[in-house]
């Protein structure tokens, strides 16, 4: 049994546009994709779907994965504007669930990074979370992956963060660093026990690391980047004071957090900033790794 990979382009409105299709290897499990320049890209994990014990109600989704390194990951390589196949190649296991940024670089390349596993204990791992107590070690770190689209071939490969980390969200400015925000471990962290307690800033160029330390059992959630309207309509690019990551931070503190919900992280790359937010939240701005906040 083989997957079919079902591709659409839409325009602003929904409505679909284009459609395209890709037959892929058996089952697998396929999470996300990069965009860079033309192309769409797609690294397939050996990650295949026991479909039996699932169609017999034997078993769910997620227990009838089975991790296979021997079939390779695979990358797929797709013309974004006719959604047709370009290149497809093999390369050495690995899982990802997420993409970072996406380009083609000077010499032509596709130049993408991601949050790399070694393997797919992050499945369990994530199971665990879900009971409040996890066990199982699953390390991603930021990787840099330099394809070439024609071929597919995988030409070098490089860790950018070799730190525990997650959920990479890029800042491209005209005038600026490239900046990547992740989630990360603290530094004092038990990776098999804890889950991410910081945010932190990758500079792309430099390789420096800012965290912002959200303290003792507060866990903030996948970083969203965000421009100021005027910055966005600037001609020069994006102005980096005038943009924002905001994270939602759970707080383990009943006497904080109403009904544990959480608090809302915003992080401003140049000045401190603070206001209200709702009753039994908090807002805090970040500035280089500082933290504050307001109760209400």
């Amino acid at each position: 049994m083989n997957a079919v990979l079902h591709l659409y382009r839409s325009a602003p409105t929904g409505k679909i546009l284009q459609q395209g299709e890709i037959t892929l290897d058996g089952v697998p499990l396929v999470h996300d994709f990069a965009i860079a320049g033309s192309y769409l890209v797609f690294c397939v994990p050996p990650v295949r779907l026991n479909a039996i014990p699932v169609l017999l109600g034997m078993s769910s989704f997620s227990d009838a994965l089975e991790w296979k390194p021997n079939l390779g990951t695979q990358i797929l390589v797709v013309d974004r504007h006719t959604l047709t196949l370009v290149s497809r190649s093999e390369a050495p296991a690995w899982y990802q669930w997420h993409f970072g940024h996406a380009e083609i670089d000077r010499d032509g390349q596709i130049a993408l990074t991601m949050v790399r596993y070694a393997d797919f204990a992050t499945n369990q791992y994530l199971k665990e979370v879900a009971t409040g107590e996890t066990h199982t070690k699953a390390v991603g770190t930021f990787w840099r992956l330099r394809i070439d689209p024609h071929t597919g071939k995988l030409r070098s490969q490089e860790v950018l963060l070799d730190r525990p980390c997650e959920f990479p969200v890029t800042q491209i400015a005209a005038n600026a660093d490239p900046l990547t925000y992740l989630t990360v471990h603290r530094s004092i962290a038990d990776v098999q026990r804890d889950v991410y307690g910081c945010i932190g800033r990758l500079n792309l160029r430099t390789g420096e690391l800012v965290e912002a330390d959200c303290g003792e059992n507060r866990y903030p959630s996948e970083a969203l980047f965000a421009a100021d309207a005027i910055a966005q309509r600037s001609r020069n690019g994006i102005d980096p004071a005038q943009t924002w990551v905001l994270s939602l931070v759970y707080d383990v503190e009943p006497t904080k957090v109403k009904c544990g919900f959480g608090r809302a992280i915003a992080w401003q790359m140049n000045q401190f900033a603070a206001s209200d937010c709702r009753k039994k939240f908090l807002l805090a701005f970040t500035e280089l790794g500082s933290l504050i906040e307001r109760h209400t």
